[in-house]
């Protein structure tokens, strides 16, 4: 059974009543650990971006997928 594709994360414990859209993960997770320039033309950006969404919803969040 696929689980579909990722829509966004849902917070639990201290970020409960949060909703993060997959699409602004990348912002988000920026802004709360104080990232407030990115260079996207950098060479390993999409790496980073994926390693830096990874590590900030890896903790109190859950994510939400779409059904198939």
């Amino acid at each position: 059974m696929s689980k579909g594709k990722l829509k966004g994360w849902r917070g639990i414990g201290p970020n409960a009543g949060e909703y993060v859209a997959a699409e602004d993960g990348f912002g988000y997770a920026c802004t709360h650990v104080g990232i407030d320039r990115f260079d996207e033309t950098a060479l390993e950006a999409e790496d980073f971006k994926e390693m830096l969404i990874e590590w900030y919803f890896s903790g109190n969040w859950i994510e939400v997928y779409s059904e198939d």
